[in-house]
């Protein structure tokens, strides 16, 4: 089984398939058929579900390109979503930028270095740093963010932190964290593994990323790529 997008290199041409708009409707995923054809998969909602609303497919997009610029730079998929919201279309909150994070380095933050990591970050130049899992094991964890968040002011970086999906998977828990996350001054939200994407979680993005608007958080979300035999179908779409 593959999840998308899933890019190949066909004769003297580039492809990738992979789909837009996956709203109130689960996830594909791709099996190779008996007869070599890719067959399209409801992996997350082997049950599937019911409902009285209407129901619009995502849509189902293949990408050709000549060559690798022309692939990567495509629009499609972007022009296939809905236009940007009223709300959000001068949000000068939202920028682009480059980060670094102390993971790969050290694994869980320590809570004592974090101004040395902001001087690292400042002085290559990047715009963001990372509090990668681990800060919210700290003693006073949000207290210390606030601070490190002060300091990395002094050195023009914004400051993201981590959060795991099942503490913002409740809206009520979300809203609630998002609200401790601006006090103290972060710029954005790292969430972390979220549930394979059935119709219910498909939602959850897109109500998880209204509510980050809603008090000006940028957000990542940090999707685990499916992996081959990872989940037993039993249905197909």
């Amino acid at each position: 089984m593959f999840g998308m997008p899933i890019t190949a290199h066909v004769g003297d041409i580039y492809l990738t398939l992979t789909e837009a708009l996956i709203k109130d409707y689960g996830d594909l995923a791709l099996t190779l058929g008996s007869d070599g054809a890719l067959e399209g998969q409801l992996y997350a909602d082997p049950q599937g579900w019911t409902t009285d609303d209407e129901v619009v497919q995502p849509w189902r997009v293949t990408v050709i390109a000549r060559n690798l610029n022309d692939l990567v730079n495509t629009t499609l998929v972007q022009n296939l979503n809905p236009p940007v919201t009223p709300q959000l279309a001068n949000a000068d909150w939202i920028k682009p930028g480059r980060s670094t994070w102390q993971w790969l380095a050290i694994g869980d933050p320590q809570e004592q270095d974090q101004r040395q990591w902001v001087d690292w970050t400042s002085q290559i130049g990047f715009e963001y740093y990372l509090l990668d899992e681990g800060w919210e094991k700290w003693p006073d964890s949000w207290a210390a963010v606030a601070s490190d968040v002060a300091y990395a002011k002094t050195k023009d970086v914004k400051i993201w932190i981590w959060v795991h999906s099942r503490f913002v998977s409740d809206p009520t828990a979300r809203q609630e964290f998002f609200r401790k996350t601006v006090e103290a001054g972060v710029i954005g939200v790292k969430i972390d593994f979220p549930p394979p994407a059935s119709r219910k979680v498909a939602n959850w993005y897109f109500e998880t990323a209204k509510d980050a608007a809603e008090v000006h958080l940028l957000v990542d979300f940090h999707y685990r790529q499916l992996r081959s035999g990872s989940v037993n179908i039993s249905e197909s779409s």
